[in-house]
């Protein structure tokens, strides 16, 4: 509601009139009902048990960036296609197959998300689709992630996979968008192979998968993007398997074996147990050099001619190798070991809203102080040389070292408990109203020592802060315009505290008439706000013709005034 008044006062032969006009800021609106979409009937949904799995390609312009290795010049995103089409094409797997991309059509649009073949379309409109992608946009996978959500909608059992080059480079929270996503289709997983991402950016991408139960997998080179996605294709698709009603094919018999095989596995230390995990193989002629095997898996097992060859393992960054000799009718093993320890770094108590707002984790070489790992907090979980390390939790401006020594063949897990926790704020004029855009908050502390036993330790102009803190008693201050509202809270070591405050607040809007019309042009206005009551003072000096703020609810006398004759009008507003 908006009240207007109007007084009129003669000074030095000039006539001016003031309107005020207080109201609330928050006006709530009446958004019509949208009209509820009936579900789909019977007869679209998939077959009892048939799955769906829904591929996410990314179509940003960096996924024609070319990849350079030996083996493989060509751009990205036409080693996707061809990689991705023998799984979609028709009669290849019983599953229904829909494609989404991002990026595709428009440069530099956040919004651009497109379900270009729903689940069930034909194979032939899906292989159609994927050839004619072409990448030229931005990356918004946080939108695409909300997108997905909606188009598998109920199908079950359902996977989403995408295949991408980067983080969301549109300002979106990825992390959040998964979460999101898994109350929304829960128990669809999300498969997310990255390709040639930086470490330090990954952890904007494996919480996507983390928070839907699904699998990361960084692809840094052509070999791991293949078996990348030759892994998810087992995972997704369930190997392939044709439905019963398709016609029967006669089965091949099984090639005869050659007379020898290699077989080799990977320990982080002579005598461990072996790695479960993707290793990457290479395996080379001893005196030719000629490479006979390659791939990604947690050992191998070869048929290879007899002679003599150098095996080598590669995991993380680390390596190992081995000669072996294999001989006529005699399967050799070898065991390979990296002689590397495995830690991990964990948060202990409440877990951080997203990966961007976890703390951030250095891990350091004790003796040397060089820098062996960095990353988020439970993200940390990598292999390592044996030695002294030195780990530096940093959350904002809470900061906290530990010690760790590991020794060849040691997993460690560090649970680390920072004894803090989070506060996020937002301020609005009503309960349920709109947040105030044009808002800063302080966090102050008990100080005996400060002149009024209080000093500031945060602030931030964010309409959503959000603060690290060690466990304490705080007061908060949120001021807008010239309200301010202070509120007392404790926060204890684990908490995460999401506080609405409500400024008892409104917007006072000003304007002026001269003669009971427009004030002339180059007419100089000024406005005095003064509190009333016992202890009366002027609160605000505003020279503009027009003005309008948030003030605190009490009684005011505003006054405007002619600065060329100093003629003034003056009204008490509660």
């Amino acid at each position: 509601m908006t009240m207007r008044s109007v007084l009129a006062l003669l000074f030095w032969g000039a006539f001016l009139w003031v309107g005020v006009h207080p109201g609330s800021v928050c006006a709530q609106e009446t958004q019509p009902a949208q009209e509820q979409q009936p579900e789909s009937d019977a007869a679209t949904a998939p077959p009892s048990g048939q799955r769906s799995v829904l591929f996410v390609i990314d179509g940003s312009g960096s996924m024609w960036a070319r990849f350079d290795s030996p083996n493989e010049k060509r751009a990205k995103i036409d080693v996707v296609r061809d990689l991705i089409k023998p799984l979609v094409a028709p009669g290849a797997n019983a599953a229904r197959i829909g494609l989404e991309s991002f990026g595709h059509r428009r440069r530099g649009n956040c919004s651009d998300v497109e379900v270009i073949a729903p689940l069930g379309s034909s194979r032939e409109d899906v292989t159609e689709a994927l050839d004619k992608l072409s990448p030229r946009g931005k990356g918004p996978i946080a939108q695409a992630i909300r997108t997905a959500a909606e188009a598998v909608g109920k199908d079950r059992p359902a996977s989403v996979v995408i295949v991408n080059d980067g983080v969301d480079n549109c300002r979106q929270d990825a992390c959040a968008a998964a979460d999101e996503f898994a109350k929304q289709a829960p128990g669809v997983p999300i498969d997310i192979i990255s390709i040639a991402v930086p470490p330090a950016s990954q952890g904007a991408l494996q919480c996507i998968a983390k928070a839907t139960g699904g699998e990361f997998f960084d692809a840094q080179d052509p070999v791991a993007l293949t078996a990348a996605v030759s892994e998810v294709a087992q995972r997704a698709l369930g190997g392939g398997a044709l439905p019963s009603a398709a016609p029967e094919v006669a089965t091949p018999a099984a090639p005869e074996l050659p007379q020898a095989a290699l077989r080799a596995t990977l320990a982080l230390a002579e005598g461990g147990k072996p790695m479960a995990r993707a290793v990457y193989w290479r395996v080379t002629e001893k005196d030719t050099g000629k490479l006979v095997v390659e791939t990604n898996a947690p050992g191998i097992a070869e048929n290879v001619k007899p002679g003599d060859y150098v095996v080598e393992a590669e995991m993380e960054g680390m390596k190992a190798s081995a000669p072996a000799h294999v001989e006529d009718h005699a399967p050799t093993t070898i065991a390979l070991a990296l002689k590397a320890s495995r830690l991990a770094v964990k948060s202990k108590g409440a877990k951080p809203k997203s990966a961007q707002s976890a703390p951030l984790v250095t891990v350091r070489d004790a003796a040397t102080g060089k820098t062996a790992l960095i990353g988020r907090l439970d993200e940390i979980d990598a292999l390592v040389p044996p030695a002294k390390y030195v780990v530096t939790i940093s959350d904002q401006q809470i900061s906290k070292d530990e010690e760790v020594t590991l020794s060849e063949g040691q997993e460690t897990t560090m649970a680390i408990d920072m004894k803090s926790g989070r506060l996020s704020l937002l301020a609005m004029t009503q309960a349920n109203g709109a947040p105030i855009q044009d808002i800063s908050f302080s966090i102050l502390e008990d100080d005996p020592d400060s002149p009024d036993g209080r000093r500031e330790v945060r602030r931030s102009r964010a309409p959503n802060p959000s603060f690290t803190l060690p466990a304490g008693t705080y007061y908060v201050v949120a001021r807008s315009g010239y309200a301010e509202f202070r509120e007392r809270i404790a926060l204890s070591a684990g908490d995460d505290i999401n506080k609405s405050l409500v400024l008892p607040a409104a917007t006072l809007k000003l304007s002026a008439q001269v003669f009971g019309g427009p004030a002339p042009a180059g007419t100089q206005f000024a406005y005095r706000i003064e509190t009333l009551g016992k202890d009366a003072h002027e609160i605000a000096h505003i020279n503009a013709p027009t003005f309008e703020g948030l003030f605190n609810a009490g009684r005011y006398r505003v006054w405007a005034i002619l600065e060329h004759n100093a003629a003034s009008a003056h009204q008490d507003i509660t």
